[in-house]
């Protein structure tokens, strides 16, 4: 579907994220969405165009297609700030590489992944499951960024 999307004035994606998978006693580093069933687009296009653009495309192609809308003039699904932050969490391929980082008593400190100096915006770490949630939501849900802690002092 992404590649269907894709042409001269839009670029479709899913956001990765980098994150350790355990299978028989072994670590994998795998890539999974961070918005499964979403497809994000990038465009140039006012939103009366686009929308012109995904109904006569949804018309020629089979499945289940959603638009998501801030409100009734069909503004972007995400506010600029919030694409902003998107593509600061992300490379090239649309992935978010891990993160990681150490506790230094009741405070994390990132060392090294696109987490590194957004301390602040994170509100919970999982150590088991290597996962790091973010206060700032997109789509009204959580953010989760794959971090590694390598160690606690």
């Amino acid at each position: 579907m992404v590649n269907l999307l894709n042409s001269e004035s839009m670029i479709a994606f899913i956001p990765l994220m980098e994150k350790v998978h355990k299978k028989d006693g072994r670590y994998y580093m795998i890539k999974t969405p961070i918005y499964p069933n979403y497809i994000f687009i990038k465009t140039d296009l006012d939103h009366t165009a686009f929308d012109l653009w995904l109904y006569q495309f949804c018309q020629n192609h089979n499945g289940i297609v959603k638009q998501l809308k801030n409100d009734k003039e069909g503004t972007s699904a995400l506010y600029p700030e919030e694409a902003a932050f998107l593509e600061q969490l992300m490379d090239e391929n649309y992935t978010v590489r891990q993160s990681s980082g150490m506790i230094e008593g009741s405070r994390i400190v990132i060392i090294d992944g696109p987490l590194c100096g957004m301390e602040s915006r994170i509100e919970k770490i999982d150590r088991h499951k290597r996962i790091a949630y973010l206060k700032n939501e997109l789509l009204g849900k959580s953010i989760k960024i794959s971090l590694e802690i390598l160690k606690k002092i």
